[in-house]
């Protein structure tokens, strides 16, 4: 008897660990972002903790711990690392010390917040704007092979007529009113473009006229968005370089996002020239 049930818990932890080793998160580390804006201290603060918030909201990653990050950071010198390549043997250090299949770089490039009043003397009336911006590069390095898998600038802005005569003085306040919704609105992107760059769109199922994708709520979709599907291709290789730079990916149809869940969507089918189970979908330029 005793023998059977270790028999049974053995099996019970093997499945387990299977179910495990499944479902496990990539570990993505956060590098301090660069200031090239001209903010302070804890305004750059700010948005790194925004970030890194709005990864851990996709719920497809595992971030490593910025404390942990900061020490390695300072030991490496990878501060001052934007330029880390293949050949560099910081990125494997991170993977080493962290886990970090990952490693993503930042910089924040443009950070506005001003205002402007108008005044139209004949009529009586002054008007004011405000106008709030930034913009973020946003570089992801694969730690395991030193190749950068994403490179991307996302950039949001608002501009408000009427909002008032109160002149912005000083840095930014990037958690409050119009500039803390564009920047929010702008860590997001950024989140779901690392998402979108380790997890790309993928149909899951096709029944009828239907594709199921495999990206909900907060996953950067909106309903009515047009998908081009894509058939896998051969990797392309720079002769120069050997660096594999993309895939001969083919289109073979359009889908339109009709409806967004929790975790996953569906959309229906525009054009179907071989969509299949597994093809990769991006946003119709």
């Amino acid at each position: 008897m005793r023998t059977m049930v270790a028999i049974t818990l053995a099996a019970a932890a093997v499945i387990s660990t299977g179910a495990l080793a499944q479902t496990e998160k990539p570990v993505i580390a956060v590098g301090n972002l660069r200031n090239t804006a001209g903010l302070d201290a804890k305004a750059v603060a700010g948005l790194e903790d925004m970030f890194i918030t709005a990864l851990q909201k996709t719920g497809k990653f595992t971030v490593v711990e910025r404390q942990q990050l900061a020490e390695i950071e300072k030991e490496q010198n990878l501060s001052e690392s934007w330029k880390l390549d293949g050949q560099d043997k910081n990125l494997a250090q991170v993977n080493k010390l962290t886990g970090a299949k990952y490693y993503i770089l930042g910089s924040v490039t443009a950070c506005e917040d001003r205002t402007k009043e108008t005044v139209y003397e004949s009529m009586g009336v002054a008007t004011t704007q405000h106008f709030s911006s930034v913009s973020l590069d946003i570089r992801i390095s694969d730690t395991t092979t030193g190749a950068v898998v994403q490179a991307v600038t996302v950039s949001r802005e608002k501009k408000e007529v009427d909002a008032g005569t109160t002149t912005i003085v000083g840095p930014p306040n990037i958690s409050a009113g119009q500039m803390g919704q564009v920047v929010r609105e702008a860590v997001n992107a950024a989140a779901v473009e690392v998402v979108n760059a380790v997890y790309p769109i993928k149909a899951m199922e096709i029944e009828g006229n239907i594709v199921f994708l495999n990206r909900g709520e907060g996953g950067g979709l909106e309903v009515n968005q047009v998908l081009v599907a894509y058939a896998a291709g051969k990797e392309l290789r720079d002769p120069d370089t050997g660096e594999v730079i993309g895939t001969s990916d083919r289109p073979v149809g359009t889908v339109r996002v009709a409806e967004i869940l929790p975790k996953f969507s569906r959309a229906e089918i525009v054009e179907n020239g071989g969509i299949e189970v597994g093809n990769i979908l991006r946003l119709k330029r």
